[in-house]
């Protein structure tokens, strides 16, 4: 692998042959390699900012580039729709190339063909805020030209409706559209089939 090297002046001057070794060869010889070491810690900072250690602005950066912008996704859930984003780049419409990418987010999963064409993801888990509806997008872009994709995510931990365990108990949470019995706050309930 590369390593970094951080004392280029002193290594190039090391390296002047007796015959050269006067100040006014050596101020010439500095001021180069002063900049050889510019060039060089510049790359190593390219090399260092990958989408693997990359944060913040940087990491928003990578996700315009890549067409998958932030929206309210934190620095490793970002990471991860970027790596699940050239993957299914690069994807050739192949299982392991559809399970490649699904691992990034998870590692329970059930992927499941279906004749003629068309292909199941079903995650175990709840991958994380503002990510069933990305995974699905790239779930559809990782899989062959013509082969019909669906993703089905458990819901948030938050559950979505609450009910209450005695008529004395009642809940109320306006957030999930619930009321108390007067229907002074919150939602109310219209009907309900069975």
């Amino acid at each position: 692998m590369f390593e970094h090297v951080t004392d280029h002046a002193a290594k190039g001057l090391a390296r002047l042959p007796e015959q050269y070794q006067k100040d006014d060869f050596r101020a010439l010889l500095t001021s180069w390699l002063v900049e050889f070491q510019e060039i060089e810690d510049a790359f190593w900072d390219l090399l260092q900012a990958g989408i693997t250690t990359a944060t913040g602005a940087r990491l928003s950066q990578y996700a315009v580039l890549l067409g998958e912008p932030r929206q309210g996704l934190g620095d490793d859930e970002l990471r991860s729709v970027l790596l699940a984003r050239i993957l299914a780049n690069r994807s050739q419409g192949r299982d392991a190339d559809l399970h490649a990418m699904l691992v990034t987010f998870a590692t329970d999963f059930l992927v499941e063909d279906f004749e003629p064409a068309s292909v199941l993801v079903t995650f175990d888990a709840f991958p994380g805020e503002g990510l069933p509806e990305r995974i699905a997008s790239l779930v559809r872009r990782a899989v062959g030209g013509g082969i019909g994709a669906q993703t089905v995510s458990p819901v948030s931990e938050d559950p979505l409706l609450r009910f209450a365990a005695t008529s004395e108990d009642v809940e109320v949470d306006a957030d999930h559209g619930l009321s108390d019995t007067a229907q002074t706050q919150g939602g109310a309930l219209c009907m309900v089939r069975a």
